[in-house]
């Protein structure tokens, strides 16, 4: 009697619910890890923008390192057995560093390339410069100098500096050599395309080690990019009296 009272009994439904969700969904809820180096490889690739405001190509090292880290995340998200996800952050970030380190190596590709004609030229005056002053020939070097850098230092002035530093008495040193550091800056002042650089001259003195002055040197362009010098560091411009 017992046992048909049993059987006429409804099954119990949250006993039969719980035996459901021990099993059902297997596999289909299980949770997915974020790379951690796919959403790295995003911020760092944000960060790369700062290249557009660096006057050097030292931050090119933040667009590199975000295409670096979201290769790694690729091929851990591969080798995880799909318990990693975010490969769609690692190709965002990837495509980022990339358009954005690209973006500055082409702008400055385009100034270098429209710009080339003014630096040679100031190269090749620095160099007639060096050349003139090695040679002693202080009225062709006197030459390259701008009116206005002329109306400032007389010949005078000017040929008896360089001399004193020729002189193989002098204390001082002798020029051994001027050049260009190679970085050169195009500014635009009341209208006038000026060049900025700095020289490096090394001074040679007898039983000592060479010494290396740096002095600032500034052009302008008169024309069909003819570059002259209208204000030098070894020569500084009077401050004007209150």
């Amino acid at each position: 009697m017992a046992e048909l009272e049993a059987q006429q009994q409804p099954a119990d439904p949250i006993a039969r619910l719980h035996k459901m969700s021990t099993t059902a969904g297997v596999g289909s809820q299980e949770y997915v890890a974020i790379n951690p180096l796919a959403v790295v490889s995003l911020i760092v690739a944000l960060i790369s923008a700062l290249v557009f405001f660096a006057d050097s190509w030292v931050l090119l090292a933040v667009p590199v390192a975000a295409v670096f880290l979201a290769i790694i995340a690729f091929r851990q998200i591969s080798n995880s057995g799909g318990t990693q996800n975010g490969t769609i952050l690692a190709v965002i970030g990837l495509l980022l560093a990339v358009a954005l380190g690209g973006g500055r190596v082409w702008m400055d590709w385009q100034e270098n390339a429209a710009t080339r004609a003014d630096r040679e030229s100031i190269e090749g005056q620095i160099k007639k410069f060096n050349d003139d002053i090695l040679a002693g020939k202080y009225t062709e070097a006197y030459a390259i100098f701008a009116p206005v850098f002329r109306n400032r230092v007389p010949f005078e002035t000017f040929e008896s500096r360089f001399k004193l530093f020729q002189d193989p008495r002098s204390y001082i040193g002798k020029i051994k050599s001027v050049k260009s550091n190679g970085i050169i800056q195009f500014v635009e002042q009341g209208g006038v395309h000026i060049g900025l650089t700095k020289l490096i001259i090394t001074l040679e003195r007898p039983g000592k080690e060479d010494v290396t002055d740096r002095a600032q040197l500034n052009l302008m362009d008169t024309g069909n990019h003819d570059w002259q010098v209208f204000d030098f560091e070894w020569f500084p411009i009077p401050a004007k009296k209150q």
